[in-house]
């Protein structure tokens, strides 16, 4: 049978649902709340909104401006080793697509040339994102889901010594594709095997070889990376951002202000604590360019 139209583009098996590309993701939806949420509080406060330090304005400006645009396969390459996990094959969720001043299509070959050179990595944050690959160690390391495998994803880890696609994964184990999709999406989530390439609409897999860091070490390192570029941010909206359990995010940022790498306090109308890097609330403070 052939099930290239059931693979969706994170080549795992899909539902074959009409519209299926309509569906908005998670993070658009998050995103969509915490603005609303953030215009009713601005409104119900009233005055009261000048006790936050800072303009939603100035603080989109500062970021974007620190972003960066991408015209280049180079720039692309670039903006990811700036921001840590970005969409490149999608316009929805945390993409790179705001930022590019090319089409489109452009984006997605340089994407598939990227990460056939190894210059680019996957990585599955629910959703499938890149990251620059000598950033790979770090995210690899603080949000691997340890877990004891099962026969089939044994079995899956061996077949995969070479590149293959889901569909030839289910041919030689010979079981279902929901039971293949589970165990891929468990293997790629235990940082066991990776994405290598994309030809024809489908994604090739292979095992993953990846340096180990120490974890307090990295989950430092992936939330001082996503405060570069997208703070102000609570703890949750960390937590839901790196794929880690609130514990874990709360923990990490408490010891970023210890190190007077990150401040807390109310910088953008929110009910809840926020984080962001010392040294960028120094330059909103004072207006300096990023």
């Amino acid at each position: 049978m052939d099930t290239a139209h059931l693979l969706d583009d994170t080549g795992y098996y899909r539902p074959n649902l009409a519209g299926i590309s309509d569906i908005v993701l998670m993070e658009d939806r998050s995103s969509l709340l915490r603005e609303l949420h953030r215009k009713v509080l601005s409104k119900v406060l009233g005055g009261e909104a000048r006790r936050f330090e800072f303009e939603e304005e100035a603080v989109v400006a500062h970021y974007r401006a620190k972003i960066g645009t991408v015209e280049s396969k180079e720039e692309l390459v670039d903006i990811l080793r700036r921001t840590g996990p970005l969409h490149l094959l999608k316009e929805k969720g945390r993409s790179i697509h705001p930022y590019a001043r090319v089409p489109r299509e452009q984006v997605d070959a340089w994407t598939v040339e990227l990460l056939r050179e190894g210059r680019i990595a996957t990585l599955l944050i629910d959703d499938v994102h890149f990251v620059e690959a000598s950033e790979l160690p770090y995210y690899a390391s603080a949000l691997r889901k340890e877990r004891e495998l099962n026969e089939l994803e044994a079995k899956a880890l061996t077949f995969l010594k070479e590149d293959r696609t889901a569909a030839e994964v289910e041919a030689h184990l010979n079981v279902e594709s929901a039971k293949v999709t589970r165990a891929l999406r468990n293997l790629e989530s235990a940082y066991l095997i990776t994405r290598t390439s994309y030809l024809g609409g489908r994604w090739r897999f292979h095992v993953l070889q990846v340096d180990r860091v120490e974890r307090e070490k990295a989950l430092d390192h992936v939330v001082t990376k996503f405060l570069n570029c997208f703070a102000p941010a609570t703890v949750e909206e960390v937590s839901f951002a790196l794929g880690i359990d609130e514990e874990e995010a709360g923990r990490t940022l408490r010891a970023l202000v210890e190190e007077e790498v990150a401040d807390e306090g109310r910088f953008l109308i929110s009910e809840h604590v926020q984080y962001m890097l010392k040294r960028d609330r120094l330059r909103l403070r004072t207006s300096l360019p990023p």
